[in-house]
């Protein structure tokens, strides 16, 4: 089942003969949703924390296969949105401290289909909603980004590396799909997750471990 954006979402009842279309816009994802209607939230949660753990081996293999096996988990986090989990992401810096001007890395294992349209339109949004609003910048972010980002299908692993914000590496399942260099779209594209002002503050603080007082 492909997503046709990550603000939209179709499901369907295979007890019904027509589809239910849910609009996502305005609903705010949450850290960790696990789905009610299971049963035994305490499996629940054993299951996911099963999940998680998993996908983070996964994610530390494949970045010590690119070169940066200093790069270690910080934190991580699931953005589900209603019933669709959308992608497992995770932060990962030198020795497990992750500092801005330093290389790190962020790692999503994708829970569905998505387009590559989708994750381009989808960033550019998000930077908007952070301040991003020269015309000319976003014509030029929207080439590059469309340039680097591939479909994905439920199990691809995409990861983006930011060395000091000077340059950003991308691959898909292991393979190159592109670097950035203009450190504008570097620095807007990797605070759609780490700036304070993202609209998805609960994975901001799972990804770079904030304790709530």
């Amino acid at each position: 089942m492909r997503l046709s954006s990550f603000l939209s979402a179709k499901t369907s009842d295979k007890h019904e003969a027509q589809d239910q279309t849910i609009t996502l816009g305005s609903i705010r994802p949450q850290q960790l949703y696990l789905h009610h209607h299971w049963g035994f939230p305490w499996l629940q949660g054993i299951l996911l924390i099963a999940l998680m753990t998993a996908s983070v081996t996964v994610h530390a293999k494949s970045l010590a296969k690119l070169g940066y096996p200093d790069l270690m988990l910080v934190g991580q986090s699931r953005l589900s949105i209603l019933f669709w989990d959308i992608y497992d992401i995770g932060l990962y810096a030198p020795g497990g401290s992750y500092e801005s001007v330093k290389p790190f890395a962020l790692s999503l294992s994708y829970l569905r289909d998505v387009s590559g349209s989708d994750i381009t339109k989808w960033s550019l949004e998000e930077m908007q909603k952070q301040g991003a609003d020269n015309e000319s910048n976003l014509a030029a972010w929207k080439t590059d980004l469309n340039g680097i980002f591939r479909d994905v299908v439920k199990g691809d692993e995409l990861i983006g590396i930011s060395h000091s914000y000077d340059e950003a590496q991308f691959f898909l399942n292991g393979v190159s799909i592109g670097t950035m260099t203009d450190q504008g779209l570097i620095r807007r594209f990797f605070e759609i997750w780490l700036s304070e002002t993202t609209s998805r503050p609960e994975i901001r603080e799972a990804l770079i471990r904030i304790d709530k007082q």
